[in-house]
């Protein structure tokens, strides 16, 4: 991280760069979370997508390399 590269030349103690390091590795794995739990529900909300949003995420699933199956819509 470069950021703690940063705070270390800046810090005299460790525990500034340990918490961005704890912050990152948070919000890294709080991103999976979420993303797992929204693919859950988004059937529920497509009819209430256009047509163009509709094309924009299964554009970013393609490019993603989605494998999962797609609902019926």
């Amino acid at each position: 991280i470069k950021i703690a590269e940063r705070l270390r030349s800046a810090a005299q103690t460790d525990s500034s760069i340990n918490a961005i390091i704890s912050l990152d590795v948070f919000t890294y794995a709080l991103t999976f979370g979420i993303e797992d739990k929204l693919e859950e529900i988004r059937h529920l909300f497509t009819p209430y997508f256009s047509d163009s949003y509709r094309h924009i995420i299964e554009g970013i699933d393609e490019l993603n390399g989605s494998t999962k199956s797609k609902k019926d819509t």
